[in-house]
């Protein structure tokens, strides 16, 4: 029997990744109290486990998606553990890396394989 068919629980974990990362759809985000402190609570599309969202977390989201958490619904972030520093000793943590949308016209940058458009030109021009 697994220790975390016992104590697993409906909140995700690092160990329930199991060295993936996987890519999820933000299906829906909530305040709960939890021992008289608000905590952000997570649900993604498909999946049965929520991510109780800590304040490194939901920066990381926000970065990308802004701060109002009503607009993160249908976002997609991935999901890695990490190992972190908690109370003095090294622990596995839960982290998230939003994903940039990709722009839908992005301009042309410069042309790297073309050795003759950048001559002459100062170098902070071509980046």
């Amino acid at each position: 029997m697994e220790l975390s068919d016992v104590f697993g629980g409906p909140t995700l974990k690092a160990d329930d990744l199991k060295g993936t990362e996987p890519t999820v759809t933000i299906a829906k985000v909530e305040m709960v109290e939890f021992d008289k402190k608000k905590k952000l609570v997570i649900s993604f599309v498909g999946k049965t486990k929520v991510l109780i969202c800590n304040k490194t977390n939901a920066n990381r989201i926000a970065f990308v998606n802004g701060s109002n958490t009503d607009k993160w619904i249908g976002k997609k972030i991935q999901l890695y553990s990490d190992i972190v520093d908690f109370q003095g000793k090294a622990v596995e943590a839960l982290r998230v890396r939003p994903i940039k949308p990709t722009p839908a016209a992005a301009a042309p940058g410069p042309d790297f394989d073309d050795p003759v458009a950048d001559v002459g030109k100062p170098l902070e021009e071509t980046f």
